[in-house]
């Protein structure tokens, strides 16, 4: 009993997540650290106008655009631009982000640096800021705070919290990313005395679908816990949120990883031998879903010795006092995720498919209105298209989202996050009661305008843009954020230069006077609110009873 009481007592010891502070280095400190990537040097020898990291993010941007242009000159048209992920995440490497935000109040401390929670001064939208300090990082820590945010800048999944924007000044990095109020999983731990096992999967599921897009990608997050892990409300079923990537890791060529790095009691047995892939992941969700049934760690020490001695060996029992009414599925659910040899260990698609998880999961149904309004979607225009996918990342919270996530998720059969050809196809055999024909023609034409990013698969933001309503999600409230985004310099007009560099001087004069057509009666060549209105009101065809 007192080892169970001292298991409770470690496990509740507070910790705010923060970069890197949460994370343990398990190598001697002796041990040379792994080498930083060339780019870090290329950048550390530009001129002094811009800083290392404006650097390296804008040399990103660059190699997209020339991607571009390339693909351009391949195709002897006209202009063929790939819309991707990373135009969504704005880098204001120049600007001062106290002229932007305004703190409210600290909610985190840690090694590098704190977190605060923010309100953007011209829309009022609560985000968080996590400010680094430079002084704190050494060269190894850069490079992986620019790996960090180069993961979360290509990440977009309703289930792992989005980074919206980036600043930095002399002294520290500011990252701007989605405000989650509802706690972390750690706490609900603590406090919840029972947890049904149909609440737990549905975490489970939610938390897997998250780690199998992150693995279809080849991200290794690598320090997967319960207090990297949040509610995004306080509403009673509210989204989970993964946060905190300072230790992931992106597999190249299916080389396997070598960085001794995790918490002790989630860290997987393989990661401490020095050679492990994405499967470390699946091991640390193990360990998670063994304590959210029974409220302790399967490897349990005094001493972060003790544990890791324990996790080496991998041994593990369901005492009877704690586990006797625990499902059998749920014990078998663990023991494929904590099975000791990687390559027999399963997968974090197969996970979803368990039983476990099939069993406890929410009845849903597709709204066959929706999918019918898909129909209507247009992406021709990528550029009026683009700015109807930044409302939709930047502006409609996770909450505005709910009723399409549940569709989303619903079409997304195999819970990867997104939504194949195949995937999509099923959903509308259904409403079109298997008329195949008809149901292939819509897909057929209907899939290429919804993958704007040409990835082969609908992403959630994708859907979401496509889905969207006129008169439910997009107040005028929301329209009047969204414009004061755009409206870079706040006089009351969108111009040509402000959308560019938001867009990575994508637009060129031909996509901007197509812009112009649909929307600037007075012919001044700018964008004012009125016309931004109507400008999506032609986007977005208003239909109150659709959703």
């Amino acid at each position: 009993m007192n080892q169970l009481n001292e298991s409770v007592k470690e496990l509740t010891e507070y910790q705010q997540p923060e970069y890197k502070a949460n994370i343990v280095d398990l190598n001697n400190q002796g041990k040379q650290m792994e080498r930083v990537q060339e780019r870090i040097a290329d950048v550390e020898q530009t001129p002094k106008k811009e800083t290392n990291y404006s650097q390296e993010m804008k040399s990103g941007k660059k190699d997209d655009n020339q991607e571009t242009r390339s693909l351009v000159q391949q195709q002897g048209q006209e202009k063929q631009w790939i819309i991707k992920q990373t135009m969504f995440v704005r880098i204001n490497s120049k600007k001062n982000v106290s002229e932007f935000y305004t703190i409210k109040e600290m909610i985190g401390q840690g090694g590098f640096g704190k977190v605060y929670k923010v309100v953007h001064r011209q829309t009022g939208m609560i985000r968080a800021m996590k400010l680094i300090l430079k002084s704190k990082l050494k060269k190894e820590d850069q490079e992986k705070l620019l790996e960090e945010t180069s993961i979360l800048m290509d990440i977009d999944h309703p289930n792992i919290v989005k980074l919206y924007e980036m600043y930095q000044d002399d002294n520290s990095y500011f990252l701007i990313s989605e405000y989650c109020d509802g706690g972390e999983l750690f706490e609900k731990i603590k406090f919840v005395l029972i947890l049904t096992e149909k609440e737990i999967a549905s975490y489970m599921k939610q938390i897997l679908s998250a780690v199998s897009y992150c693995h279809s990608k080849g991200i290794v997050h690598r320090d997967l816990k319960p207090e990297n892990i949040l509610f995004d409300s306080k509403n009673q079923g509210a989204a989970l949120k993964i946060i905190d990537f300072g230790a992931s890791a992106k597999l190249v060529n299916d080389e396997k990883l070598n960085k001794r790095i995790g918490t002790p009691f989630y860290v997987a047995p393989e990661v401490l031998n020095g050679s492990y892939d994405e499967k470390c992941d699946i091991w640390s969700l193990g360990v998670l879903l063994y304590i959210l049934l029974c409220g302790y760690p399967p490897f349990f020490g005094h001493s972060e010795g003790e544990v890791l001695a324990k996790v080496r060996k991998g041994t593990y029992q369901f005492d009877s006092n704690d586990w006797s009414r625990v499902s059998m599925q749920a014990k078998d659910l663990i023991r494929r995720m904590l099975f000791y040899d990687p390559s027999a260990r399963i997968n974090a698609s197969e996970a979803q498919q368990h039983a476990w998880i099939s069993n406890n999961k929410a009845k849903g149904q597709v709204n066959n209105l929706s999918l019918k309004r898909l129909q209507d979607f247009d992406s021709k225009n990528k550029l009026k298209y683009a700015i109807l996918q930044f409302i939709t990342v930047q502006v409609v919270s996770s909450q505005e989202k709910d009723d399409l996530l549940k569709i989303f998720q619903d079409i997304d059969k195999n819970g990867d996050g997104t939504v194949s050809k195949e995937e999509l196809l099923a959903a509308y055999l259904k409403i079109y009661k298997g008329d195949a024909l008809a149901a292939q023609h819509i897909v057929e034409e209907l899939f290429p305008q919804l993958d704007a990013n040409k990835s082969g698969k609908v992403d959630f933001s994708e859907f979401v843009t496509a889905s969207i309503n006129r008169d439910r999600t997009l107040s005028k409230k929301k329209i009047e954020q969204s414009f004061k985004l755009f409206d870079l310099d706040g006089n009351g007009y969108i111009t040509k230069q402000e959308i560019n560099e938001l867009f990575g001087n994508e637009i060129d004069e031909k996509m901007w006077e197509d812009i112009l057509k649909d929307c600037d009666t007075n012919k001044d060549g700018m964008i004012s609110l009125n016309e931004f209105i109507t400008l999506l009101e032609s986007k977005i065809q208003q239909n109150p009873k659709l959703l």
